[in-house]
C-alpha cells in the first residue's frame, strides 16, 4: 500500500502530510488501539459543540478548527465505531489504525466517516475528529485513490 496522502470529502481536500507534521514520526511511535480509539470518538461526541474541546483530539488543531467552520451541525446521534485496521506507514508517515465510524443524520441516513488515529506527543490522536463529514481515506495523489477499509 501507498501512503496516506490525502483526507477526502465533497467539501474538502486536505494534505495528511500536513496533518503528519503534529505527530510523532519516530521509530517509537505506538499505533493507537481500539480502546484509544473508542475513547477519541466519545470524547468528539460529547465535544462536538465545542470546537477548542474537539480540536484538541485531533492531531492538528489549526486544521480541525478549519473544518469545523463550515462543517455545520452535529448531528444528536452518537457515532459507532465500525471497523478498524493497522496502518504501517513508510518513510515520513507515521503508522496508524485507520477508523471507520457511522454516525446518522437528521433524516436518519447513514454518514460514513473514515480517518486515521495516530500516537502524537500528547497521546492518540485523530487525523480529523469532525466526524459528521463523511470522509474517505486517500493513499495517494488523487481522490480516486481512496483506502478500502475491509469492515
Amino acid at each position: 500500500m501507498t501512503a496516506v496522502r490525502r483526507i477526502t470529502s465533497a467539501a474538502f481536500v486536505v494534505s495528511a502530510a500536513t496533518w503528519l507534521a503534529g505527530c510523532t514520526a519516530s521509530s517509537d511511535a505506538q499505533v493507537p488501539d481500539e480502546s484509544d480509539v473508542a475513547t477519541l470518538v466519545e470524547q468528539a461526541y460529547n465535544s462536538r459543540d465545542d470546537m477548542a474541546t474537539l480540536c484538541g483530539l485531533a492531531s492538528s488543531r489549526g486544521i480541525c478548527e478549519a473544518m469545523f467552520q463550515g462543517a455545520g451541525a452535529a448531528p444528536t446521534a452518537q457515532p459507532e465505531v465500525v471497523c478498524t485496521q493497522p496502518y504501517e506507514g513508510h518513510g515520513d508517515y507515521t503508522s496508524g489504525l485507520l477508523v471507520r465510524t457511522v454516525t446518522k443524520d437528521s433524516a436518519g441516513a447513514d454518514i460514513v466517516f473514515d480517518t486515521l488515529a495516530v500516537d502524537t506527543d500528547q497521546g492518540a490522536r485523530l487525523m480529523n475528529v469532525i466526524y459528521w463529514v463523511p470522509l474517505r481515506v486517500s493513499y495517494g495523489d488523487t481522490t480516486e485513490d481512496l483506502v478500502d477499509l475491509t469492515c
